[in-house]
């Protein structure tokens, strides 16, 4: 029996939540009035922030011109190749590199800290109010690196070879500023890697080469000294015979080793003038026409959301209080 009643109190329940909501709907009303002019400020004094994107294309094959091997590489490791350049896109030092460039264009410079509310003015704030005698933190690089990384994001769109770089900023020639400069920041990163290794490569090759060259030097100055011994001595033994043409074995395998070095040195020097970059700019960013944030109609709705659910909850729970122990 008792089994039986349990639906019958759980609906009896539901029907009077029900009605004291709908008794307390000034309060719930007040309440959502009120979570809406707080979205409604929040709209009105909220820092204008506009996004650009510039998208970035990764060719794994830009340099097989000046590469000995035509392979074909395999999907596998051209994904990873992309992916790792999404890596290098984040990484502290180029964004390091991105904020000594800005630090050179003031207005941009002022651009990334503009007045308005936002999470970082509100923490400053803070701060100051906590800790009035307490200094900024970090160095203005450290500071303009900050806000680079909150103002910038990069991605891999899909499993494509392309990466998008977007910049969030408070306003729209900024923003496209921003991200072009950001792109340009790492296709300079690059050449500058690969002239680097080119240089690398060809003074090791250089080293080697001139080493290989010394010791044909010294195998040929041996096969001629011991055809000067051997005519002096009119020697003509079969242990001689076998040795000089040991020794012209030598001298000849010195010389292929010092030529195909040789060879490669020069294509690696060349390499330092030719150095084409894996990544391509393929879409430069341009001013957006409108901003992304706020989002009056997202914010509007999140704001009557939580006052329906806020007001609902403070309703029941005066019911509760208000019921005899």
């Amino acid at each position: 029996m008792r089994d039986n009643d349990r639906p019958a109190a759980q609906g009896g329940s539901s029907t009077s939540a029900g009605r004291i909501l709908l008794r307390r709907s000034p309060l719930i009303a007040v309440v959502t009035l009120l979570c809406l002019a707080a979205g409604v400020a929040y709209i009105h004094f909220a820092q204008r922030q506009y996004r650009a994107v510039a998208l970035i294309s990764v060719d794994t094959k830009a340099d097989t011109v000046l590469r000995s091997s035509t392979e074909p590489l395999d999907f596998n490791i051209q994904s990873a190749n992309v992916d790792g350049q999404v890596e290098i896109l984040q990484s502290e030092e180029l964004v390091r590199r991105l904020a000594d460039s800005v630090a050179e264009d003031r207005p941009l410079l002022a651009s990334l800290n503009p007045a308005g509310l936002s999470l970082e003015m509100l923490r400053n704030e803070a701060r100051a109010f906590l800790w009035p005698g307490k200094p900024a933190e970090g160095n203005p690089q450290q500071t303009t690196v900050r806000l680079l990384q909150m103002q910038t994001s990069v991605k891999r769109v899909g499993l494509t070879h392309l990466i998008e770089i977007s910049t969030l900023t408070a306003t729209p020639d900024t923003a496209a500023q921003l991200a072009n400069a950001y792109a340009s920041a790492f296709i300079d990163d690059q050449l500058a890697r690969r002239e680097e290794i080119a240089r690398r490569t060809s003074r090791a090759l250089q080293a080697r080469a001139d080493e290989l060259e010394r010791s044909a030097q010294d195998a040929q100055n041996a096969v001629e000294q011991l055809k000067f011994a051997g005519s002096q001595q009119d020697e003509n033994s079969a242990a001689a015979r076998v040795r000089l043409q040991t020794l012209e074995s030598t001298a000849r395998a010195y010389r292929d080793l010092h030529d195909r070095f040789l060879a490669r040195y020069v294509e690696t020097w060349q390499q330092q003038f030719l150095s084409v970059p894996d990544a391509q700019i393929v879409s430069r960013a341009f001013a957006p026409s409108s901003k992304a944030w706020p989002r009056e109609l997202w914010i509007l709705s999140a704001a009557f959301l939580i006052g329906i659910s806020l007001g609902s909850i403070m309703a029941l729970g005066l019911r509760r209080r208000r019921r005899p122990a």
